[in-house]
């Protein structure tokens, strides 16, 4: 896949899924959203791989699924589950090749409703855990509101103390965008 220029954190990430993710990988989606991720991956994965997406709101996964039907989307391959991704372990009971975690609040949704750092470190902890070998994930921060700033702070924190003989942590930051553009963190196991 040819990318004409690296503007916007989501054009990265297309890049690594495109180059790194194979048609059987075992996906996690922390924060389906309006679809927009799961939707991706169901392409790339063409039904043979699996996604997990959990969102804790149902007009997250009513807009996802409106999505999926509307793309013409096979969704045998995609587990939705209306719960906080921090309960992942509740659910996956497989080891996994990517997750992805777009922080802060549904797009067009309530603004008031959040992740927050503590259920997003939880969710690392026990994802971690589960990574296979060569496994990445991708945390999309949006430090433009005071939540958002708190998780990419504390989040960030945490990541600090992975060990870098398990963990590689790569962080890629828009720095002569205005307006608090999105941070990407990238959490590859080795």
């Amino acid at each position: 896949m040819k990318i004409d220029n690296l503007n916007s954190v989501h054009k990265i990430i297309d890049l690594i899924i495109n180059n790194r993710l194979d048609k059987n990988s075992i996906c996690v989606d922390a924060t389906l959203g309006n679809g927009f991720d799961t939707l991706k991956l169901s392409k790339l994965l063409n039904n043979t791989g699996k996604i997990y997406s959990f969102d804790i709101q149902k007009v997250a996964i009513e807009n996802s699924i409106s999505l999926f039907k509307k793309e013409n989307i096979d969704t045998n391959n995609i587990i939705i589950i209306n719960d906080n991704h921090n309960k992942i372990r509740e659910y996956v009971k497989e080891n996994i090749d990517f997750f992805i975690m777009n922080l802060g609040y549904l797009p067009s949704g309530d603004k008031n409703i959040t992740t927050n750092y503590i259920e997003v470190i939880t969710f690392l902890e026990s994802t971690l855990e589960i990574m296979n070998k060569n496994a990445f994930g991708i945390i999309v921060f949006y430090p433009g509101h005071s939540e958002g700033m708190k998780e990419y702070i504390k989040v960030r924190e945490y990541l600090e103390t992975l060990p870098q003989k398990s963990f590689n942590v790569i962080d890629i930051n828009l720095l002569n965008q205005k307006n608090y553009p999105p941070a990407l963190t990238i959490i590859e196991r080795i």
